[in-house]
């Protein structure tokens, strides 16, 4: 009983993260993966964004074992999983509550880190004391939901300019 648009923009993310890094287009000298950042916004309870975001979550845990991603940890255990799973995607029921997580100071420039990842490169490398970590190949995909409300209260200005939110696809119900 969701909006038929917000299970097309739920669809897309779906399969933009089961194709995750296995095909891309060409593009200078990059390769385009067809991950897609996508965000649900809607009033709360009416338009069923979490269902929406269910089914899709349900769908990609059937079709492939870990492509979702944890939403909370610390920028290793992150990084971690996606050195194990490159093409996988975050599903955030309430999109806020993951925006506030990355403004904690454990979580320091991992906005950045996912702004760059989401451009597909060939590998990220990252060397802690303890431990050197490669993703190959990495493909993220996300989708997410909140309301207009909570979004425009958590947004800052430093995610728009520094190139984050312009990466989401927003599909608005009304």
């Amino acid at each position: 009983d969701a909006p038929l648009e917000f299970h097309q923009f739920v669809g897309y993310g779906v399969l933009g993260a089961f194709l995750g890094n296995r095909i891309w287009l060409p593009y200078g000298d990059l390769l385009l993966c067809p991950n897609l950042w996508t965000l649900l916004i809607a009033p709360s309870s009416r338009f069923r964004k979490s269902t929406a975001l269910g089914i899709g979550a349900r769908i990609l845990n059937r079709a492939r074992e870990g492509i979702i991603y944890s939403e909370q940890g610390t920028s290793e255990a992150w990084i971690e999983e996606m050195e194990r799973e490159p093409a996988g995607c975050f599903v955030s029921y309430e999109f806020t509550t993951v925006a506030g997580l990355l403004t904690r100071d454990y979580m320091a420039g991992v906005k950045g880190l996912l702004a760059e990842l989401y451009d597909s490169p060939a590998f990220y490398q990252r060397k802690t004391v303890k431990k050197h970590f490669k993703v190959e190949r990495p493909a993220i995909s996300w989708l997410a939901a909140t309301t207009m409300e909570w979004f425009l209260q958590h947004i800052k200005e430093s995610d728009l300019a520094g190139g984050f939110l312009p990466r989401f696809l927003y599909c608005v119900g009304r």
